[in-house]
């Protein structure tokens, strides 16, 4: 029985096959090119040949899947609003392109397709959604993706895109939409459509920074009406203040992300906020009539005084949090929904839209 010995915290058997030695090895492989040669060493002991993802014994099928695998990750962490809008798109256009793309390269294998798939998405991802520190070095990343020609190479130009992308202006721009987008039209000062669906999502992309974004959700406390049904009272009265001067001081990210955390728990009576925009929509959620109070709990939750009630809200919270919580699991999973890893798919509408696939 082969010994045991510990590793990591635990027993593992020790492995009885050995390799053999680079001297050795060589030796017998230039043995093997001559005629009629044999090999002085048994061929259990050379080493297995590896292929171009450098991992011994990988089969070119398994390498395929875990590439086709890494790129789905990795575009499932870009939402749709991080990606450049092409002449006359709008932004409902725009995510189901991006959700056809998506689509496609899970069927993606052969290494070709691989570099132009990758290769479309570093040229699609609109520059504000790059650290400014790498975009001097964008033109080469490309020039690299194009120069792909093995899986090895195909991953190192991931890697680069990886630290190159700015993950959370990613996840705080999808989540700030996904507050945005259910909030009824009745509740703020400005109802036009243009402003909502394509002026403020474009702020939001061509912020530069934490203290940026940090206005623009100050923009979206002070739209909403001073007598506003969904408004928290209380907050408003004692604690908007506060919170509007810690937006304009805001100059990180985690920050940002408290603020935003603030206003979306506090501000908002989202409960309120889903009546509110059933009643919008023409009822439509009545019109369907076998949803449960449960099945129609808005994606974000509603503010609650039980931990009953609450159990039911947070289940639909817990979908657009990946945010990445945007890691590999979204990518496979969520990457095909409105955020970097699993917003809401087709948040509630301030007016009613033809509803749009997911992406």
């Amino acid at each position: 029985m082969p010994q045991a010995v510990k590793q990591n915290g635990k027993n593992k058997l020790r492995s009885s096959s050995r390799s053999a030695s680079p001297a050795v090895e060589i030796i017998a492989r230039r043995l093997l090119k001559s005629k009629n040669a044999k090999s002085i060493v048994p061929p259990e002991l050379l080493k297995k040949k590896r292929d171009s993802t450098g991992k011994p014994g990988a089969t070119p099928k398994k390498a395929s899947d875990d590439a086709t695998r890494k790129l789905n990750k990795f575009a499932g962490r870009i939402g749709y609003y991080a990606i450049r809008l092409v002449d006359g798109e709008k932004y409902d256009d725009l995510q189901v392109r991006w959700s056809e793309f998506r689509k496609s390269i899970k069927s993606t294998q052969a290494i070709e397709d691989l570099r132009d798939n990758l290769l479309k998405i570093i040229e699609g991802v609109h520059d504000k959604f790059f650290r400014k520190e790498w975009l001097d070095s964008k033109d080469s990343c490309i020039s690299a993706c194009k120069d792909v020609e093995d899986r090895g190479d195909f991953q190192s130009v991931i890697k680069e895109l990886e630290q190159a992308i700015n993950w959370q202006k990613i996840e705080f721009v999808h989540e700030l939409m996904d507050i945005c987008n259910q909030i009824p039209s009745s509740q703020v000062r400005v109802s036009d459509e243009k402003f909502w669906f394509e002026d403020f999502p474009t702020k939001l992309r061509e912020s530069d920074g934490p203290n940026e974004l940090a206005q623009h959700l100050r923009d979206l406390c002070t739209q909403i009406k001073p007598k506003a049904e969904i408004a928290d009272e209380e907050w408003m009265q004692k604690e908007r203040n506060d919170w509007i001067k810690r937006c304009n001081a805001c100059d990180s990210w985690p920050e940002f992300k408290q603020l935003m955390k603030n206003f979306d728990d506090d501000a908002i009576d989202w409960r309120a906020a889903t009546k509110l925009m059933r009643r919008e929509n023409g009822g439509k959620d009545e019109q369907d009539g076998s949803k449960s109070d449960a099945d129609a709990t808005p994606a974000r939750a509603p503010r609650t005084s039980s931990a009953a009630d609450g159990a039911s809200a947070k289940k639909g919270k817990q979908a657009s949090g990946d945010k990445d919580k945007a890691g590999d699991k979204a990518g496979d999973k969520a990457g095909d929904k409105a955020g970097p890893a699993g917003a809401a798919a087709t948040p509630p509408r301030r007016r009613e839209a033809p509803a749009a696939p997911s992406g």
